[in-house]
Formats: structure tokens, sequence, C-alpha cells
């Protein structure tokens, strides 16, 4: 008798093999599970529900979940097994212990099913966390309220009560949308802490200041972000100028990643018993940390150390398993271990508040998609925001506010003029192939730029090209997600041109591995930049990869400029958007419950 019940539909993230949705990788787990249960003991049908929960759970990994609800599974698909199985260990409230001897874990409390490695990491994040909720000596109050002076406005007040908040406590989370002043709120939170040391007359170079972010990108606008801050603080020299020094570090670079295996001391030198050398470690993006690599970050920062994590909750998750930063923001909200340890930065200055983005973002994020309809059909060419049932005249639109940039840089100094055309035109996509993914569209709006043109032969792309890096790349320098402009200077070979702290530095493109035209991008690889005109293009069916999320990240990378409002439009199936908008991309987690369980 099959311990699975007949095909149903099943919540999104939910396995179902009847339906023919298992993986190979899948398939393969359950058989080894079943294979180990039979030899452990277990009866034939409780052995194959065994097998059967294993992969569901490799499933709602692949999928971004840590575990899986058992209530999510079809009535009827886990027979007996959780409670019979010897594949599975039963934990609660009362015995959170890790598990070495079976590959399952069941949070019997919860009814959520782990990997014995996601629940170890889960675990040990939170009891990790939990024992950072002391409080911290935190900076004089007239020491904030001389780098916060805009504390008297409703977003500085906002502001000033964050950094106030995360400088009593040796762990907190500050969040918000795009361009509601996180970086800004963060550097003159730094400030204060240099500014006491100051006072106590202690060497400033011995506060010990650590940046991170997930990406290469993410740590060079980090960087970039701090030092603007630093000229602008009211603050001596001496603090402006140790802000202006420190440089953002990925998290990977600053745990010393290795490829070795655990037993030869992989795969990060910095672990607790081997922590970073710091005394304030500051997270950006941190809603692209998945939930191991969080964990080992946490573990590898002094217990007495400040750890900061900044992000927005509402953007795509991380690649890897756990929606950590989204499910800390929740804990935050409800009474428990993290109330008033998450703070909220509510006012955009990317985009007008209760402007045409600003409305349709948050209808986007409501899953109203009526709201969301009704705002880009609005008659109200100011609304800035349109949307069209196709793509046809994306070509000729895109192409000319290309070709108005190019006019209006060649008035322009180098770096300013670079700025413009970079941050001018961005096209976005779900998707990496077919027509409307990122190949796809490359090509054709390549094609429309340079007749011939293709995009798999860097020798036919016209100057003026922006150009994308790929992959990490320490030859070089340059980060998975840079950006770029070609260059074709005479007599020499085609260069491409990056923005750097000095200004601008060029990289011979033959040196630059995996680079492609950059006219369109998926929307994961422009997480964190911005344009002035952004161009959102759906694909011609619905597919999971679509999300609320992913839209509402797409949509806030527009960006007023200089006295210009941005714009955004969204071409595609009026069904494909409405399912996106609809569709919320659950991830299964059980850390708000574990950090409920964890000790103080």
């Amino acid at each position: 008798m099959s311990p699975f019940s007949a095909p149903s539909p099943t919540p999104q993230g939910a396995w179902h093999p009847d339906a023919g949705e298992a993986s190979p990788r899948e398939r393969a787990v359950a058989a080894s599970v079943e294979r180990a249960a039979v030899d452990a003991g277990d009866a034939p049908e409780i052995a194959a529900a065994a097998g059967r929960l294993a992969a569901a759970v490799v499933a709602a990994e692949a999928r971004g979940s840590t575990c899986v609800s058992l209530a999510d599974l079809p009535p009827g698909a886990v027979s007996t097994a959780p409670d019979a199985s010897r594949m599975i260990a039963h934990r609660n409230d009362q015995d959170r212990s890790p598990v070495r001897d079976r590959p399952l874990v069941l949070d019997a409390d919860a009814g959520l099913l782990f990997t014995a490695r996601s629940w170890f990491f889960q675990e040990r994040l939170a009891a990790n966390l939990a024992a950072r909720l002391g409080e911290a000596e935190a900076p004089p109050g007239d020491t904030l309220a001389r780098l916060f002076p805009d504390a008297g406005t409703p977003e500085g007040a906002d502001a000033a009560a964050a950094a106030a908040g995360l400088a009593a406590s040796r762990f907190g989370v500050l969040t918000g949308g795009p361009g509601t002043g996180k970086t800004t709120a963060a550097a003159r939170l730094l400030a204060a802490f240099l500014l006491a040391e100051e006072a106590a007359g202690r060497d400033l170079a011995g506060l010990r200041i650590v940046l991170a972010t997930p990406t290469g990108k993410a740590a060079e606008r980090l960087t970039a972000s701090i030092r603007g801050s630093a000229p602008k603080l009211d603050a001596p020299e001496a603090v402006r100028g140790r802000l202006a020094s420190l440089e953002a570090s990925t998290v990977h670079r600053l745990l010393g990643w290795t490829p070795l295996p655990p037993e030869r001391g992989g795969p990060f030198r910095r672990t607790a018993e081997n922590p970073l050398a710091a005394d304030v470690v500051l997270v950006d993006e941190a809603s692209m940390i998945g939930l191991e690599l969080m964990s080992r970050l946490c573990d590898a920062v002094r217990p007495d150390a400040r750890l900061i994590l900044m992000g927005d909750a509402n953007q795509l998750a991380s690649v890897e398993a756990g929606g950590v930063l989204a499910e800390l923001v929740t804990a935050g909200e409800a009474a428990g271990p993290l109330a008033g340890r998450v703070f909220h930065l509510r006012h955009s200055r990317r985009f007008a508040p209760g402007g045409a983005i600003d409305r349709l973002a948050r209808a986007v994020l409501a899953g109203d998609d009526d709201a969301a309809l009704a705002q880009l059909r609005s008659a109200d060419r100011d609304a800035l925001a349109t949307f069209t049932p196709a793509v046809r005249g994306l070509d000729s639109e895109a192409i000319d506010l290309l070709q108005q940039d190019d006019r209006e840089a060649a008035s322009l100094g180098e770096a300013e003029a670079f700025r413009l055309r970079i941050a001018g035109v961005r096209v976005l996509t779900a998707l990496r192939d077919g027509p409307s993914g990122e190949a796809g569209l490359n090509q054709r709006l390549l094609g429309a730029t340079a007749p011939g043109a293709r995009t798999e032969q860097p020798s036919t792309w016209p100057a003026g090209c922006p150009v994308l890096v790929t992959r990490n790349d320490p030859e070089t320098g340059l980060s998975n997600g840079d950006l770029g402009l070609l260059e074709r200077p005479d007599g020499r070979p085609p260069e491409v041109a990056f923005e750097a702290a000095e200004g601008l530095r060029r990289v011979a493109l033959a040196l630059i591995p995996g680079a492609r035209p950059g006219h369109a991008m998926t929307v994961h690889k422009a997480q964190g930049s911005e344009a002035h005109r952004v161009f959102v293009v759906l694909p011609d069916r619905d597919t999971e990869v679509l999300s609320r999320e992913l839209l509402y990240t797409a949509l806030t990378r527009v960006a007023d400029r200089g006295g210009e409002r941005g714009r955004l439009s969204i071409l595609g199936p009026e069904a494909v958007l409405r399912a996106a908008i609809r569709r919320k991309g659950l991830r299964r987690g059980g850390l708000v419950a574990a950090l409920s369980a964890a000790p103080p």
C-alpha cells in the first residue's frame, strides 16, 4: 500500500511524488532513506513513507524552505511514519538537542520536519542569538542627538529611535525598504560608537569595526555608502576618517572560506573557536543570507561583540535554504525574545512616499492584484508606472531612452556620464533563458542597437554596450553582478569601464571571465541596484519563479534622478502578472519557534 494518497492539489512548496514532481535527486534520497529504514527494522510501508518524507524535505529545501510542514502534505500522505520510523528523531520545546544518528528531525510541537543538518544550524543560530540579547553600553544620548539632527522629522525620528535601540544591545536588526536610509543610519551609529571611544580617551583604531555583505557587489555598495556618509557627519575629522577607511567584505571572505573538508579545518577558518577580531560587525543585505551561512557567521562573532543585521525582509530571499531575516523580523513583531530588537525605517527617499511606485509596491506586497492593476492603468499620467500586455514596444522605447542618455552624457564629465548611462535604463526579467529571459532579451536589445551583433560573440558588441560580470574574479577584483560599459579605444583591445572609489577603472574585455551583455538581467542580479527607467518583462506563461517578492524587488529598483521622477513599465500577459502578485514566496522555517524555546 502506498503511504501517499492519490494525486491532489498541494500547497506551494509541498512535494507529491505521485504528481510526477520529484526530481532525480529527491527520488534517490527517498530510495536511500527507505533502504536505511528497512535495515534499521522499519516495516516496509513505514520505511517507504520515511523515504518519501525525506524527499519532501529535500524538495522543500531546494525551494528555499528549511523544513516541511506535515500539514502541507496531502491528507494521509505521511501514514504513521513520523511516529513509527527509526529514521525520524523527535524533538520539542523541552528537548532541542542535535541529532547525529538519524537523517530527519520532527519538531513535534510545531509539526515541522527537518533534515538533521538544517535542524542543527537552526538550533545553533537560535541559541547564539538568544545569548546575545543582553544589554550593551550605549553611547551618551547627546552623542546620538548630535549625529541625528533631523530627529524632529518623521524620517529622522525613525532612524534616531532605531540607532538608540541598536546602540543599547549586542544584537539588533535594522530593516526597511529601498531608499529608507538604512546605511546612512548605520554610518551615524558607527560614528556614535567611535565618538564614545574618543570621549573615553581610547584610540579609535582600537574599536574594531567589520562590514560584511553576501556578495562582492553589495560589499562595494556598502563601502561607497559609508564613505559617502562620513564627510556629512557632525564629528571630528578623526572619526570621519576612520569611517571612510572602512571597507566591506563578503561574508565568505570574512569567514575565510576554504575548500577543505570539516575534518581538515573547512569550510571556514573563522569559527566559534577562532572568532573574528571584531568589536562591531555590521552585515548589510542580510535577506540574501541563508540559514547555514548565517549560523556560521554568528558562530564567528565573539559573544561580547555587537552584531547588527540590515536588509529589506520583503525582497527576494537567499538562493540557499532559509529566510532568516524575514523570520527575525517576524519574531521581532511578536511578544518574545526579539521584541524591541527589530527596528523599521519606513520613509523612502528613492521614490515619493504615497506616489505611484510606493502605492504599487504596497499593493503587490499585500497580494492585491486588482489594486496593483488599477494603479498601473491609472489615467493620471503622473502615475509613472504603466502596464502593457505585450513586449512589442520594448526595443524601440528602451533604445530611444538609451540614446537620450548618450546625448545628455556628452556634456558631462567622465564619471557623471558613466553613472547616467549605467543607471539610466534597466530591463529586468525573472528568467535566465527563453525569449523573455535574460539571454533572449539581451540578444533582442543587442541586435536592435547593433544589427548582426551576437551575445556569444564579444567581438561584435558595440562601444557603449553594458557588460555584466557573472562571477567573482580575484585577478581583476571584479564581482558577480558588476556592470560596466564597453569601450573600443583606437589602437588598443576593447576595455570595460567600471566605477571605482577613485573614479573609473578599466579592465580588458578579454580578461573578464563570463562577461555577457548587460542590457537585461535577472531581478536577482539587480538586487541592491537602482535605475531611472525600469522595464520588467514577464514570461508568456506563469511559472513558480514569479512571486510578489520578485515583483516588489524589481519595481523598487526605480529611482528618481535629479528633479526627474523615475518611471516603471511592466510588460507581459495580465494573467501572468496577476498570478505573480497573488503568489507569496512561502519559505517554511522554524527559527521563530526555536528562538522562543532557546534559553536566554
